[in-house]
């Protein structure tokens, strides 16, 4: 059963898409190994955060 207020809510809250752009294999290949190393960096960032908290956490209690 679909909300009646979903469909103005996605309307408005995602980018119109546009024309459908073909991308070739190789650019889409480049782009994927591009967004795995992207995703990759965030998680070590987001393990040294972790890491930096907990040292100071540790240094806080002596």
């Amino acid at each position: 059963m679909p909300l009646p207020y979903a469909t103005p809510y996605f309307a408005a809250a995602l980018p119109d898409l546009g024309p459908a752009v073909k991308v070739s294999l190789l650019e889409h290949g480049t782009q994927w190994v591009k967004e795995l190393k992207q995703e990759s960096a965030r998680g070590e960032l987001a393990r040294a955060v972790v890491a930096a908290q907990q040292k100071i956490t540790q240094l806080k209690r002596g």
